[in-house]
């Protein structure tokens, strides 16, 4: 049993399973499409209960839970500040959502790096356990960095 070119013909149970097979993806295909709108107008109604919404370039965007000086700001942070306001290791600024955008500075340079506020927010947040965890951590490395430009003083003064 083979066709005309050569590969094998399908048995009327396999056709049946190939029928019932797609039509199962087509349902979890649709049923996944629905939970998502499910949830974005869910989002949306709590957002817009639960947060500050700021108008930004005509259009709303709502600051869950962010620090006074993150309102109004960009939506999108350098590598250099993900990495200084919101405490983030390379490897997690690795696989967070980043935007290539021509060096304002030098068209020949490499391309600037840009990340998503939000999600950086939300890294930070769970990796110092909230708010409340980075504020004390940005806090503590400022005092360490502090601290060590103190003794560097110190050594020159002695000298």
């Amino acid at each position: 049993m083979s066709t005309s070119t050569g590969t094998p013909a399908l048995t009327p149970e396999l056709e049946e399973r190939i029928r019932k097979n797609r039509e199962r993806a087509l349902q979890i295909q649709a049923e996944r499409k629905r939970k998502l709108q499910e949830e974005a107008k869910g989002q949306e109604v709590k957002e817009e209960d639960d947060s500050k919404v700021v108008k930004k370039k005509g259009r709303a965007v709502a600051e869950v839970d962010c620090e006074d000086w993150e309102v109004g700001l960009s939506e999108w942070v350098s590598k250099k500040e993900a990495v200084a306001k919101y405490c983030l290791p390379e490897g997690t600024l690795a696989v967070c959502e980043v935007s290539m955008k021509e060096n304002p500075h030098h068209k020949g340079w490499a391309p600037m790096k840009l990340y998503k506020r939000s999600e950086l927010r939300e890294r930070a947040y769970k990796r110092f356990g909230g708010k409340e965890g980075l504020i004390e951590e940005r806090t503590k490395r400022e005092q360490k960095r502090l601290s060590k430009d103190l003794k560097v003083a110190d050594n020159i003064f002695k000298s």
